[in-house]
Order: structure tokens, then sequence, then C-alpha cells
């Protein structure tokens, strides 16, 4: 099933293909939720996303402290 991300162009994954990734598999979403925070390329991203998978997300602590607050800020 393909997925918003799929068809998105973004500059913090140069190296890889993500037309065909298969985002409802949990490790390639928390690494390209992970790549794409660490590059700051927010746009796109769903706060739905970041909240499910933020505790596993391979980010700093403190960007991490961060989202946590802003996304249950939001809900």
């Amino acid at each position: 099933m393909k997925h918003t991300y799929n068809k998105q162009k973004t500059q913090a994954v140069w190296d890889y293909d993500i037309a065909t990734a298969n985002f409802s598999n949990p490790w390639v979403m928390r690494w390209y939720l992970s790549r794409r925070i660490n590059w700051a390329d927010w746009k796109g991203l769903r706060k739905k996303d970041i909240k499910e998978h933020l505790e596993h997300l391979d980010i700093s602590h403190g960007m991490k402290k961060l989202l946590a607050k802003a996304v249950h800020a939001i809900n």
C-alpha cells in the first residue's frame, strides 16, 4: 500500500529511493522519521506518525523532549 511519504521529495533522503519504501514496517517508518527530523526536514511529516514512533526514534534526547511536549499539547 502506498503511503503519502512515498510521494514526498526530500533532501534528507537523497541516497534511497523512497517511492517503493514500505512505511507499514515500523523500522522503515522510524528510520525515515529520524532521518527527516535530524536533517530538520519537517515539511509533510505527520504529527500522528511522530507521536506513535517518538519513543523509538534515533534523535537527540532534547529533541525527543521537545517533540513529546509539542505532540501532547496539540491533542
